[in-house]
Parts: C-alpha cells; structure tokens; sequence
C-alpha cells in the first residue's frame, strides 16, 4: 500500500471524479497538479510567453496557502524555491494562457 499525503488523496479523487464524470470535476481535475513534495497546486496556468506553469495557490496538508502565485519552469523546476512541479500529474487540459 502507498502512503499519500492529504493532498495527493484529495488530487486522486478529484481524479478519479474526474473520470466518473462528475459535474466540474475535470475543470478542478485540469487546473491542479502536485509538486514533487505532494503539495496540491490550485489554478494551475501554462504561461506560452513566458514559458512557465504557475499556480493561484498551494495546499499542503490540506491547508490552503494565499500568499501569492506560484512558477515552475516547463521542465518542472521551482522559479521561487519551493518543490519542484511533477509534471506527470499536469493536465493536457489545463488552462493556457
């Protein structure tokens, strides 16, 4: 069994939401991802000028996080030393600016 931290079981089931087609599901399911640490990244953006992905805020052990955006390179990388982006749980869906 796999441990997950709070963050990634709340990003499985919008996932899992997501796929049973459940009404907004695949909207949050689109617009969030997880860092390499299991923080849950909300409002996930992919910046095409400048060549980033970035975040509205971070939830980490389910507590919501508002102190500003968040950006990753498009390899992943931290642009503000926090966790890396896992890109594998980047959507194809999600919103591009």
């Amino acid at each position: 069994m796999t441990n997950h931290t709070i963050d990634q079981t709340q990003w499985l089931k919008m996932r899992d939401d997501a796929k049973a087609g459940k009404p907004n599901a695949a909207i949050r399911f689109n617009n969030s991802a997880l860092t390499v640490d299991g923080q849950l990244c909300i409002g996930m953006t992919h910046n095409i000028k400048l060549k980033r992905y970035s975040c509205t805020y971070l939830q980490t052990g389910g507590i919501r996080d508002f102190g500003g955006a968040r950006s990753w390179d498009l390899e992943g990388g931290s642009l503000d030393e926090l966790s890396d982006l896992n890109l594998k749980t980047v959507q194809d869906g999600v919103r591009t600016i």
